[in-house]
């Protein structure tokens, strides 16, 4: 079969609203489910529970969005494609790059607009048969992003431009009907444990200098302070309004070197958690 040919099929599944009168008979018992989780890592693509989103991360860590999928009902096909609207608080996550992982990695899409706090029709398709049948959850896309102001930010999902289509040449779904978004997701945004930390490892190293380096803005008039970004503040140890070589010196008096477990929060160890990283947060209805 030529790379057209299923181009157009594939395309067919998502766009052929001309059969939507027939769900009742093929597809109206089935329903898509989409979940938003927020974590410390990026987990296989495909699971059979969505991982727990973490409840808070620190100022300047780098975490993840994970949308998951999983196709419910009498005898699912599976999920064949679909897209939705990732919406997110611009002033407190700074987006990177979106992962499609290995699922749904045909025709895959996705736009950040970093100054509306959306991620619009982050999707794809898929040729693979059965993919994410319930109890399955599988991977829709991941997108990395930073935590760059302090307090509380909200991630939800909203109904994206391309429907979701089950396999087997299912018309398009009905959003409203069969497919149910989860709850937003709420994640806070505190300062690290160690003063200076600043990849939030809870260790001042060389990574930290690397960050570091990139605030330098020099010593600043008196009484006219630098405006710095959130996580920059973390590196003017003096308060003074600037990051210069006062600042650096104090910089070298905290290193520590890497440390091979992290002290958390709650007091204990743990060799890969910030914080008290472990606790879960509880879903926003």
């Amino acid at each position: 079969m030529g790379i057209e040919l299923v181009t157009k099929l594939v395309r067919g599944r998502l766009c052929a609203a001309a059969m939507v009168a027939s769900i009742a008979q093929g597809a109206g018992a089935q329903v898509v489910e989409v979940q938003l989780r927020l974590v410390a890592e990026a987990h296989p693509d495909e699971t059979t529970v969505p991982p727990d989103s973490i409840l808070e991360a620190c100022l300047g860590a780098e975490q993840f969005i994970e949308i998951r999928v999983t196709n419910t009902g009498a005898d699912p096909p599976g999920i064949a494609g679909g897209t939705v609207d990732v919406l997110f608080d611009f002033a407190a996550a700074g987006l990177g790059s979106i992962d499609h992982g290995t699922l749904f990695d045909e025709l895959t899409t996705g736009e950040i607009d970093q100054n509306a706090g959306i991620v619009d029709n982050l999707g794809g398709v898929t040729l693979q048969p059965g993919i994410a049948v319930a109890p399955s959850w599988a991977l829709l896309g991941r997108i990395a992003f930073t935590a760059t102001a302090k307090g509380a930010a909200v991630f939800s999902l909203e109904p994206g431009a391309f429907q979701f289509a089950l396999a087997g040449g299912h018309p398009p779904l009905d959003f409203e009907q069969d497919v149910a978004l989860g709850p937003a997701q709420i994640l806070q945004v505190v300062s690290p444990v160690v003063v200076g930390d600043m990849d939030c490892d809870d260790d001042i190293d060389l990574d930290d200098l690397a960050v570091f380096h990139t605030c330098v803005t020099g010593p600043a008039s008196p009484g006219d302070p630098v405006p710095l970004p959130a996580l920059c503040t973390l590196a003017d140890f003096d308060a003074d309004g600037d990051v210069d070589f006062t600042d650096f010196g104090v910089f070298q008096l905290r290193g520590s070197g890497p440390l091979s477990r992290r002290p958390t929060r709650c007091g204990a160890t743990h060799p890969r958690s910030m914080g008290c990283q472990s606790r879960r947060m509880n879903s926003v209805p």
